[in-house]
């Protein structure tokens, strides 16, 4: 039987993973448009309806990242694991329980804000939920890493850099996607845009949610040894842990 050589490269399975997601993603989007032209669509199986089968994916992909996190506290005792542990917690539980819709809807209502910007009230009440949210995580993530080591800030950086990524897809998007549908109402191009944004915001949440569990995996250390597209060395194994 063929065995590696030393200090050969070990395939990485997130390319595997995220072919998967695109998979899944380009299924839900067929069933999406194929609900729309025939007027029966399966909710639970649409890629921008709240607690359907995709956003129970992405919930259970947010927990497997803080429970991974949390072994990687137990792995280096880096207090940075913990506070983005607590952040994708809280993006759990964001989307399990629609905080930011709810309460934004209640904030708009009970302040009587006034829409801007191409936005509805809500969306500017749900802009200001999600600060308040942001400010949460921030104190947590700035705390964390200034309590964590050089070595262990750096090993941060792709997590963070995925975190920006999903504000972006998560906030940027949607607050994008209402302002171009309130400026498109009527227009024929509104439903393509509307495609066009489900793909960009939920669809781009499903492949950051991938990445983001298999960063956390390589700082809990499951990786077979030395780890997926990394040198088989001992001197690497090192790195890694």
């Amino acid at each position: 039987m063929a065995r590696a050589l030393p200090g050969a490269v070990r395939p990485s399975p997130i390319h595997a993973l995220l072919a998967l997601d695109l998979i899944a993603i380009s299924a839900f989007l067929a069933l999406h448009l194929a609900g729309r032209s025939t007027g029966h669509r399966a909710q639970w199986l649409m890629l921008n309806v709240d607690h359907s089968l995709p956003e129970f994916l992405l919930y259970g992909k947010w927990l497997a990242v803080a429970l991974l996190l949390v072994w990687a506290f137990r792995r280096d005792s880096g207090a940075v694991w913990v506070a983005l542990a607590v952040t994708f917690l809280v993006i759990l539980a964001d989307d399990a329980f629609r905080i930011h819709e709810r309460e934004g809807l209640a904030l708009a209502e009970r302040w009587e804000l006034s829409a801007a910007f191409g936005l509805r009230a809500r969306d500017i009440g749900e802009l200001l939920v999600w600060a308040a949210l942001g400010l949460i995580v921030l104190a947590s993530i700035a705390a964390g890493l200034w309590r964590s080591t050089p070595e262990q800030r750096k090993a941060a950086r792709p997590l963070l850099l995925t975190l920006v990524a999903l504000v972006v897809a998560g906030v940027g998007v949607d607050m994008l996607h209402s302002a171009v549908s309130g400026a498109l109402l009527g227009h024929p191009l509104k439903q393509p845009v509307a495609v066009l944004m489900i793909l960009l915001e939920d669809g781009s949440e499903l492949l950051l949610g991938t990445l983001a569990v298999w960063l956390a995996m390589r700082r809990a250390g499951l990786e077979n040894g030395s780890g997926y597209g990394m040198p088989a060395t001992p001197t690497a194994l090192a790195k890694v842990r």
